[in-house]
């Protein structure tokens, strides 16, 4: 169980939250939970989550069923809501498989205490796949799978999106890790979100498209190591096309001491998206067709002082630009109007700054006491600076957000405590 207690403006005075779990084990390293998350203000219960979970393993354990329903409940508004999952996996042997239904109706609403981004629907997922189990004359092992998922509305079935990829994985002999994949939408999507009307009514058309991406790891063993990866993706509908990149080395200094650094760069043009409303056309949503620019800087590092502690720091420099192109109504197909659109001139330049440093120490089974610093700066602009070093001085000389956090677990196991003269 967890129990938190608020108190952030003289509105809202009190609230408390509560998550109550209880877990079941089974035999063949089956198990049963339940879940329960309620947040009461000082008068009276705004929200109420519940859940069941269950995973059944086969005497073998090669096939698995995996099982959930949840139910919310929002007093205020007086909704309440569901959502579910099913799906049966091989997970052992050569040939491996995965069929898996989600679904959800438009009431569900977990966001009080977690997080949840969409109601409404229901996914279907397939996944096919061999995986190479013993060493041979060329790779230690490969994996070879297919993934397909499609999406609809729950209410009224209507098409979203259909999803297909193939990927492959392979480990050589001299621990040289690489993967390949193709990707893609066949169809244009159907959004129902990105109008941001909130009543399924509005579609914005999001282009089909075909995305093909690399992936590789050297030998993690070595003291130095070295991702890279890249895609390419070409959006038909408008013209669009976006490419990106990572890599990311990594230094083992000592058995206790090592470092990795991230750099990401990711860039969409002819990209669309939502932007605002026009509130002389009776609020109508209005999608800017787009260019963006997206750079993530990440070092981190971590230092084991002993078996029971250590001392780790992440620093990330991200920004995020967006300039806006032109701007249009959106159809009763969902396509934009690309014969009417405003003459607006609006950019975006977004830059955050956070640093963590965390000491942990394990000082008994199941037990831990951490201390952690945070740093943070949120910087949005609306000149797009496209200088890295400008950028930086910008977001160093700025205001800064500091935060201290300590938390401590104690894991209480209750057959310690049993009486039990036996």
């Amino acid at each position: 169980g967890l129990n938190a207690i608020s108190n952030k403006t003289d509105d809202e005075p009190f609230k408390n939250y509560n998550v109550i779990i209880l877990d079941q084990a089974l035999k063949n390293s089956s198990s049963m939970s339940f879940m329960n998350t309620n947040l009461t203000s000082l008068n009276s219960s705004i929200s109420n989550v519940s859940g069941i979970f269950t995973q059944l393993y086969n005497k073998k354990n090669t096939h698995v069923l995996d099982a959930n329903i949840k139910f919310s409940q929002n007093f205020e508004n007086n909704k309440s809501g569901f959502s579910g999952k099913l799906s049966i996996k091989k997970n052992s042997g050569n040939y491996r498989y995965k069929l898996e239904t989600f679904i959800s109706d438009k009431n569900y609403d977990p966001n009080d205490i977690g997080f949840y981004s969409k109601s409404n629907e229901v996914i279907n997922k397939l996944e096919f796949g061999y995986e190479q189990l013993k060493e041979n004359k060329n790779f230690i092992s490969s994996k070879y799978y297919f993934f397909a998922n499609q999406e609809s509305l729950f209410e009224n079935k209507s098409f979203v999106n259909l999803y297909l990829e193939a990927e492959t994985k392979f480990v050589f002999k001299n621990y040289l890790f690489l993967m390949g994949k193709i990707s893609g939408h066949p169809f244009d999507k159907n959004d129902y979100y990105e109008a941001r009307t909130g009543d399924f009514n509005t579609i914005v058309k999001k282009s089909k498209y075909l995305r093909l991406s690399a992936y590789s790891s050297s030998d993690f063993r070595k003291k130095f190591a070295l991702d890279i990866g890249g895609g390419i993706q070409t959006n038909p509908l408008y013209q669009g096309y976006e490419y990106s990149w990572r890599v990311s080395p990594r230094y083992r200094f000592n058995n206790k001491f090592s470092t990795k650094y991230v750099l990401s760069v990711k860039n969409k043009f002819n990209d669309i998206g939502y932007s605002g409303t026009d509130t002389i056309a009776n609020d109508a949503p209005v999608i800017a067709i787009r260019n963006t620019n997206m750079i993530t800087n990440v070092l981190s590092g971590s230092y084991i002082i002993n078996n029971k502690m250590d001392f780790s720091f992440k620093l990330r420099y991200h920004i995020d630009q967006v300039k806006n192109l032109s701007y249009h109504y959106i159809k009763d197909d969902g396509y934009l109007d690309l014969n009417n659109f405003l003459f607006l001139d609006i950019k975006n330049n977004y830059t955050t700054w956070t640093s963590d440093v965390s000491w942990n120490w394990w000082y008994s089974p199941g037990s831990q006491i951490s201390i952690v610093w945070k740093n943070g700066i949120d910087i949005p602009d609306e000149n797009i600076n496209y200088t890295w070093i400008d950028n930086a001085n910008q977001t160093l000389n700025s205001s800064k957000q500091n935060s201290i956090s300590f938390k401590i677990v104690y894991y209480l196991d209750y057959l310690y405590l049993r009486n039990d003269k036996n």
